[in-house]
């Protein structure tokens, strides 16, 4: 009796420090990619703080080169505007109006002149900040601000650049400063300061807008966040089946030891022999199967990720065949690995469906028929009823009939989802204009909330708990493929109805 004691206690020990171990493993997974989608994370910020910063060096170097063009030509002569007028602070020089031999009257633009208009088209055009001033400057609108004083003693110190992030009227800017010297051509306009040749007379900054930069930034960021959720999640999986391996394979030797021993003490040497090697087997599997999980995920291609899927699969279905009379605790493990595996592979579908949506091949199709079809491979569910209205006189469409049937199923399959408690799903269709077919869809459902209504059709955004959220992406991706476009509108607990528009096909469509 004791000794039957004891042997369940030990079983129950070794399986409690099994778990332990799996969970210890899971932990330091987690960590790991976080780690690594931490330092993407980082790197991507840096990365667009750098392109932006490449933008205000390049924008400094064009001002550098075409100011010292103008200086070397001791400025340049054009016609008086209503926005380029004399410059007052150019009095001393003689010549800074003259006329020509045909009476038009042109005024000299100095190189601070010329780069402040240039500035100002630069806002315009590109939303670039571009700023010349400078310590001691000639005129007062040239004064520097607090950020480009702090820049410009620094340069004073011997810095040959700052730059630093900055909000400006709202909105992220990367500011950029270098100095300008002074040249000998400079003191035509400059001598009157007490500047000399080779002196810092101020500076030229730079402000880039953040935006463009930081919205790549998050597309590039997404992408490498939902890598790193699906190979932490392969990860786990192959932690679930490595540690049920383990536990089957524990099991059968302890079985096998007790009835060795049972039987022939003589076998012990042959019991200890097999039972090394099942180790050892136990080992290269485990290892085989997470560098399987890890190395197909990594290889970058997301086709290849149906392998190890299958394989589990595989291995699932082989655990179900072989094991007789299982206890609960491994019914439980094997459900909860089929379901996690057929989770990751209607992930992958999507992921798959998503980047082969490619360019429609549209042909004439009738809209009542396609819905027919539709409705009859995705009957209502038990408490919905469907209600379908669609006039006989309506035109043909010119469309992708596998795209318009996968969004429009897309689209029904939702509707049934929202309607759990029951309901009523209504799919009407009618000629919106002269050339184009409007389709709606519209269910008694739970509804969506204000706040998720203009993120539905982004991609990966999602409030259920299965799933990534490529759906509806997919359906507005699939519609606009086909010259189409898509509309929602939605109330809590009152329902959601979508509508669809679809080109009419044209006489020269039909031939």
């Amino acid at each position: 009796m004791n000794d039957i004691i004891s042997k369940v206690f030990h079983f129950e020990r070794r399986n409690f420090v099994l778990k332990r171990y799996v969970l210890f493993l899971a932990v330091v997974w987690t960590l790991v990619i976080s780690a690594s989608f931490t330092w993407n994370y980082f790197q991507q910020q840096e990365e667009a703080r750098q392109a932006a910063s490449v933008t205000a060096r390049a924008q400094f170097v064009k001002d550098v080169i075409y100011r010292r063009w103008n200086t070397e030509h001791g400025g340049v002569y054009v016609p008086i505007t209503e926005s380029t007028q004399p410059n007052p602070y150019l009095t001393q020089v003689e010549e800074r109006d003259i006329e020509t031999p045909s009476g038009q009257e042109l005024t000299l633009i100095n190189p601070a002149y010329m780069t402040r208009q240039v500035h100002e088209l630069g806002y315009v055009i590109k939303g670039v900040i571009g700023h010349i001033t400078s310590l001691n400057p000639i005129r007062p609108a040239n004064a520097p601000d607090d950020w480009e004083k702090h820049a410009l003693q620094t340069f004073e110190q011997g810095n040959e650049e700052f730059s630093s992030i900055e909000t400006i009227a709202g909105e992220k800017h990367l500011r950029l400063m270098q100095p300008l010297v002074t040249e000998a051509s400079c003191l035509k306009c400059h001598a009157d300061q007490g500047y000399q040749e080779g002196e810092i007379r101020g500076g030229i900054s730079v402000s880039v807008p953040m935006a463009p930069y930081a919205a790549i930034a998050r597309e590039h960021i997404t992408t490498i966040g939902v890598a790193h959720g699906l190979l932490w999640l392969l990860g786990l999986i192959g932690l679930l089946l490595s540690s049920g391996q383990i536990r089957k394979r524990v099991r059968e030797r302890d079985q096998a030891e007790r009835a060795l021993k049972k039987y022939s003490e003589r076998l012990e040497d042959m019991v200890a022999e097999r039972t090394q090697a099942l180790q050892n087997a136990q080992k290269q599997l485990i290892r085989k199967e997470r560098l399987a999980a890890i190395g197909e995920f990594t290889g970058g291609i997301v086709h290849d990720l149906r392998h190890p899927l299958s394989v589990f699969s595989n291995v699932l279905y082989l655990l179900n065949s072989t094991i007789t009379d299982p206890d609960e605790e491994t019914v439980e493990y094997l459900t909860m690995l089929t379901e996690e595996v057929h989770h990751a592979d209607q992930i992958i579908t999507d992921l798959l469906e998503f980047a082969r949506t490619g360019e429609a091949k549209p042909t004439t199709a009738s809209i009542e028929k396609l819905v027919d079809e539709i409705i009859k491979k995705h009957p209502s569910p038990e408490g919905v009823t469907t209600k379908i209205q669609i006039p006989d006189d309506l035109p043909p469409a010119y469309i992708d009939l596998g795209h318009i049937r996968q969004a429009l199923t897309n689209l029904i399959e939702n509707a049934y989802d929202s309607m759990a408690e029951g309901g009523q799903l209504s799919v009407n269709s009618e000629q919106y204009t002269e050339n184009s077919l409007q389709i709606t869809i519209q269910d008694t459902g739970t509804g969506i909330p204000p706040e998720n209504l203009e993120k539905i059709f982004e991609p990966l955004f999602t409030t259920k708990q299965k799933g990534i959220g490529l759906g509806l992406a997919i359906t507005k991706t699939l519609v606009e493929a086909n010259n189409g476009r898509i509309e929602v509108k939605s109330e809590v607990n009152e329902g959601t109805t979508f509508r669809i528009f679809l080109p009419v096909a044209k006489e020269t469509d039909k031939q």
